[in-house]
């Protein structure tokens, strides 16, 4: 990402806040941890993480890198991807999910045309490298695990319900 965006991006960050958490209390809850209110003193935390990768980004393949059928959809977008998480309850997909509907929102009109698809490919890889490791990490923990890592069945239907 150029660095002037770069620059302007993290001058939108508390815009890019508000949207976020405004989208994140649109969402419907799957559980108590996934209600706002238990995610938004996160917020700050996974900005400041964001913006460090942007600036240093780290190494990761890019298999597991997801690109969205268009710029207004985010990679995060269905709950029911067993990839991520068997039982769809992790809060941290649709935390991941708001994260980067507001983040096309308020990094397109900074982006020109030439510049769109790159640093669109740019800022979703780095706020995807921080979501995986969030998600597989809360995912490791779930109480619905048997230890072959699959989620219980009436854990899993409950999940898909949304």
């Amino acid at each position: 990402m150029h660095a002037s965006t770069l620059h302007s991006l993290s001058q939108q960050r508390p815009a890019l806040r508000l949207r976020w958490e405004a989208l994140l209390r649109d969402e419907p809850v799957n559980s108590p941890l996934a209600h706002p209110d238990s995610l938004i003193h996160l917020m700050d935390w996974t900005l400041d993480n964001f913006f460090a990768e942007l600036r240093h980004p780290s190494t990761l393949p890019d298999d597991i890198l997801v690109a969205p059928r268009n710029p207004h959809e985010a990679a995060f977008a269905s709950p029911d991807d067993a990839a991520l998480c068997p039982c769809a309850r992790n809060p941290f997909i649709a935390y991941f999910a708001t994260a980067e509907c507001a983040l096309v929102e308020i990094l397109l009109p900074l982006l020109s045309a030439d510049s769109q698809a790159a640093s669109l490919a740019t800022a979703r890889a780095a706020l995807q490298r921080i979501a995986r490791t969030e998600i597989s990490t809360f995912c490791a923990i779930c109480q619905q695990r048997h230890d072959d890592g699959r989620c219980t069945a009436g854990h899993a239907a409950a999940g898909s319900s949304r």
